[in-house]
């Protein structure tokens, strides 16, 4: 005996809590029926879902698609279930492809279907298909799609897939836009951006990109390359090495390197003043003194 559509439609919101897809809602559809051997097996992938055994709910998908010369509207519950299946056993690529049917088959329509073509992309980018990532994020945006964690995702997609000029222009536009908003900026954004322009040779947008990474989130590594790369600049002024190293020593950064230790010392040669000798005793712990270059200089400005 077949079976009423309406209830099995109820099979597609399984897959609203993975995808935030709402079944499909035309009246047709409603009005239509579902054949026992098709719909057996999918009430009993539903179940399964719901247990979260996603690999178990797959079989019972394929049992039901073997009855063969399905419909339009069996073929999308398949194809629903499928997607929200394959998703939960973690199988981006099947569970994209499935949701690519969905929406092939026309059955959702409006903020439903945006949402989905979202999802697709998210999936093929879990799936590690980078291009596929690209083109339907594209449709999302050019359909009105305007969530920026989307378009952050395209930027990692384009690095990912090393087009590193890609990469750095889409995450320049999400930064500008979050800025402008008000919004953080997450630190593995300030990531892509930095080593894009790493790969690419921007020295100017590295710099700049360092600066923003300091100041938002001021860890002792980014000081490290900040210091490194400000201080190997060409036209870097040697009376400006104390000053760096200062710097590195209140950011938890200075080495007992020779060049730091001549940087820390060579102020305090003359008359010892007060801010060296200071900086000098913070900089030398006990283990260090042996290192320092010029013993003459460090017995005088560590007294």
């Amino acid at each position: 005996m077949a079976m009423n559509a309406k209830h099995f439609l109820r099979l597609l919101a399984v897959g609203a809590g993975l995808v935030g897809v709402v079944a499909p809602a035309s009246a047709a559809d409603e009005q239509g029926t579902v054949r026992p051997e098709v719909g057996r097996p999918l009430q009993a992938a539903q179940d399964l879902i719901k247990q979260q055994k996603y690999r178990d709910a797959l079989g019972r998908i394929a049992e039901a698609e073997k009855a063969g010369s399905l419909t339009p509207l069996e073929a999308s519950l398949v194809a629903q279930l499928r997607g929200s299946a394959a998703q939960g056993a973690g199988d981006y690529l099947t569970a994209a492809k499935a949701f690519e049917a969905v929406l092939a088959s026309g059955r959702v329509q409006g903020a439903d279907q945006l949402r989905l073509i979202q999802a697709v992309a998210s999936l093929y980018y879990q799936a590690k298909d980078y291009p596929k990532t690209i083109s339907w994020s594209s449709r999302y945006f050019k359909e009105g799609g305007t969530d920026l964690q989307s378009r952050a995702l395209v930027a990692q997609a384009y690095y990912l897939g090393e087009d590193y000029a890609n990469a750095a222009k889409e995450t320049q536009e999400v930064i500008r836009a979050q800025e402008q908003a008000g919004q953080p900026v997450p630190e593995y954004q300030l990531q892509v951006l930095l080593n894009s322009q790493l790969k690419q040779n921007d020295v100017a947008g590295y710099g700049a990109t360092l600066e923003k990474l300091v100041a938002r989130y001021p860890k002792a590594d980014y000081w490290a390359e900040a210091l490194r790369n400000v201080s190997s600049r060409p036209g870097f002024s040697s009376r400006l090495a104390l000053d760096a190293s200062r710097l590195a020593l209140a950011t938890g950064t200075l080495t007992s390197t020779p060049n730091t230790w001549s940087s820390l010392s060579w102020p305090c040669r003359p008359a010892c003043p007060a801010k060296p000798r200071r900086c000098w005793t913070r900089a030398s712990p006990p283990a260090c003194w042996a290192a320092a270059p010029t013993p003459t200089a460090t017995s005088a400005c560590a007294t």
